[in-house]
């Protein structure tokens, strides 16, 4: 018992020794204080003794019932670890699964289309990130259980099982704030869990932007000028409400000057044309600014314009005709003669009788008057030489100009034929002053150094026709220009090869075939043949003709692969017969050699018309290439397809028109074999 009473006791006696500590080191602490600080009195408030004397009497029970408090103390002790330990085990246990939680996306609709017909009103879309509609309500309306606040007249409708449409019947109001409210127990499912059932959104503000402006000059009458501004609209405009925000400024040396406009509108007021009062033209180049401050608003009221719009255009002052580019071309008449051209490209559209007396030509001298007879080794380039001196300008030939006329009285381009060697170079002048369309002046002469360039060469079948007709002449015609001569390889195809002249040509045409890695050596016969040209004008074209009857016989089919190439006998033994050279075994070689180039070039299959144009330096002839697919035939055909698969072919003559009979009709497979030969009736029809 008197170890229980000691155990008991043990608590009591800890206090005590607890507070007999604390009273010393209190009393060590008053005695620092009193050394540094002085003497301080202090009288406890009221509570504080109230308190002061329940501890008393707390302590006085405690030391006349110490084994009582002890072991009220440890049952206060044991209680809060037992509440500790409780807390700990509730929070940690284990949980059921939650369910997840789906939230919902209100898109804004767009802005209502009022350029279509009839308008088009933007939808509202609500989308789920999980499944929430009741299956039996996919496809249809949710009922009462989904709201807009504030109301707007509409159907709603469960796209599928987790986006929910609303179709408005009107009109969305201007920048109008909605909230969307779901009832749960009606118009979701019950197994969806959806914390946050509303959702805002904002409908389309109002908005305008320029979306043309320019400076407009009437073609009938130039005085009318003035500043154009198409202005755009989110909504029908409010005219009245627009035009008190609308303002148009002119910048002039004395500062922004206000010009006075009229304002049209569309049918649906979505655009507004912004004229301005007729423009008198400055001396310096100018510009007219168009001003839409804030606060303009729709015809149907809501939010205004929240930002101003700022647009200008540019007017032209009176020197501001300019010449922005010129060009030296060669074009072919109806005759294919080149003609020299020379092109002036303006900023604004000149008269062509002002044109031809402002504008002057002259041939330049071959060698620089102002050079010495010892560096005379070369033709001067007078390229980079624009301000020429009176002494050069004596020694140089007036050129004629004469003008080509354009398709109305007043152009940005015009024209001039004239006539000098090419190589040469001319002198070009635009004299200052010259006057445009409107008034508008060329405020400094302009002044350029030009060479001529040399006359193109030409080489290329004439027709675009892949036919020749077995009662004809059988010739093919050729026409070139400043070429020494011409090559034509003369491919015929074998009768057993036409199914793979077919099969390869994926990518080209019947007149044109590309037969891709195949050439043309591979399935065909070859022969050559080589022209040469007398030297004589450059510009005047020689047509040519080469007669195809040489490579057809008995059983020889007349499907031809004609490649056409540039040809200069000076590099070569010129050719004294138009009739055929076969090539020989000692050939092949070459040819197989040569005859992945071949197919590369025919691959191309680019027209020879216009290659080497302009182009100053030599030329290398068999850089000119022209190829064609020709038939020499009478027999055409015409086939049908019927709704049962079946093919009807008819049969009948090029030359007189009329159906064939007895012709002999075969189908051929990829591999060449004979699949259905028939002979045409004698309204020339197979089946």
């Amino acid at each position: 018992m008197d170890v229980i009473r000691w155990l008991l006791r043990l608590p009591v006696l800890a206090l005590r020794g607890l507070a007999s500590l604390l009273r010393g080191l209190w009393r060590v602490f008053v005695w620092l204080f009193s050394v540094l600080f002085g003497q301080v009195s202090w009288s406890a408030p009221g509570w504080l003794r109230s308190t002061g004397a329940m501890a008393t009497t707390f302590g006085r029970a405690v030391h006349r019932r110490p084994a009582r408090s002890g072991g009220i103390a440890a049952f206060v002790l044991l209680l809060g670890l037992g509440v500790w330990q409780g807390a700990l085990w509730w929070k940690n246990r284990p949980h059921p699964p939650q369910p997840v939680a789906i939230t919902l996306r209100a898109d804004s609709p767009a802005a209502t289309r009022y350029d279509a017909d009839p308008i088009e009103v933007a939808s509202l879309t609500i989308h789920f990130s999980g499944s929430v509609a009741p299956l039996d309500k996919v496809g249809k309306a949710p009922g009462d259980g989904v709201a807009l606040q504030p109301a707007l007249a509409g159907s709603w409708l469960w796209s599928n099982d987790r986006t929910l449409t609303f179709t408005p019947a009107v009109d969305w109001p201007v920048g109008q704030h909605y909230d969307v409210v779901i009832d749960r127990a009606h118009a979701l499912t019950a197994q969806a869990y959806v914390p946050n059932v509303t959702a805002g959104f904002d409908s389309a503000p109002f908005k305008a932007n320029v979306a043309s402006s320019e400076f407009y000059q009437d073609p009938q009458d130039a005085s009318a000028k003035k500043a154009v501004f198409q202005v755009h609209f989110s909504h029908p405009i409010d005219g009245v409400d627009f035009e008190k925000h609308l303002a148009l400024t002119q910048a002039t040396p004395k500062g922004a000057v206000a010009r006075k406009f009229v304002v049209s509108y569309d049918r649906r007021k979505i655009n507004a044309y912004v004229h301005s009062e007729p423009l008198a033209v400055p001396k310096d180049d100018s510009a007219v600014a168009l001003t839409i401050d804030r606060g303009v608003r729709a015809f149907v009221g809501g939010s205004a314009l929240a930002d101003p719009v700022n647009a200008s255009v540019a007017v032209p002052g009176l020197y501001s005709l300019s010449v922005s580019g010129m060009d030296v071309v060669l074009a072919d008449n109806a005759r294919l003669e080149p003609e020299q051209i020379l092109t002036f490209t303006l900023s604004q559209a000149v008269g062509e009788k002002e044109a031809a007396k402002a504008v002057q030509a002259w041939l330049l001298p071959v060698y620089n008057p102002d050079s010495k007879e010892s560096e005379r080794t070369a033709p001067y380039d007078w390229s980079g030489d624009a301000n020429l001196s009176e002494k050069v300008l004596k020694s140089a030939q007036k050129l004629d100009l004469d003008p080509v006329a354009g398709e109305r009285d007043y152009n940005e381009q015009i024209s001039f034929k004239y006539q000098a060697d090419p190589g040469r170079y001319v002198y070009l002048r635009v004299a200052k002053g010259l006057e445009s369309f409107g008034g508008y002046r060329l405020g400094a002469m302009w002044q350029n150094s030009v060479r001529v360039p040399d006359y193109p060469q030409m080489l290329r079948f004439m027709a675009d026709g892949a036919l020749l007709s077995l009662g004809g002449d059988k010739r093919v015609a050729v026409v070139a220009r400043n070429m020494p001569g011409m090559q034509m390889e003369i491919a015929r195809v074998l009768p057993d090869q036409i199914q793979h002249l077919v099969s390869f040509n994926r990518s080209g045409t019947f007149a044109k075939p590309e037969l891709g890695a195949l050439s043309p050596d591979q399935i065909s016969e070859r022969f050559e043949q080589k022209l040469s040209f007398k030297a004589d004008d450059p510009t005047k074209p020689h047509y040519e003709g080469v007669d195809l009857s040489h490579y057809l016989g008995k059983d020889k089919r007349g499907v031809f692969l004609l490649t056409l190439t540039g040809y200069d006998p000076s590099k070569d033994v010129p050719a004294e017969t138009t009739k055929p050279e076969v090539s020989t075994a000692s050939d092949a070689g070459s040819a197989d050699e040569s005859a992945g180039d071949e197919a590369g070039n025919a691959e191309s299959g680019a027209d020879t018309e216009g290659e080497g144009e302009g182009d100053t330096g030599a030329v290398d002839e068999t850089s000119f290439k022209d190829s064609r697919l020709v038939v020499v035939t009478d027999l055409g055909t015409v086939l049908k397809k019927s709704l049962d698969g079946s093919l009807d072919i008819f049969v009948q003559s090029i030359q007189s028109g009329a159906p064939v009979a007895d012709a002999s009709v075969q189908i051929l497979g990829k591999n060449g074999q004979v699949l259905v030969t028939q002979t045409s009736s004698a309204d020339g029809r197979t089946h």
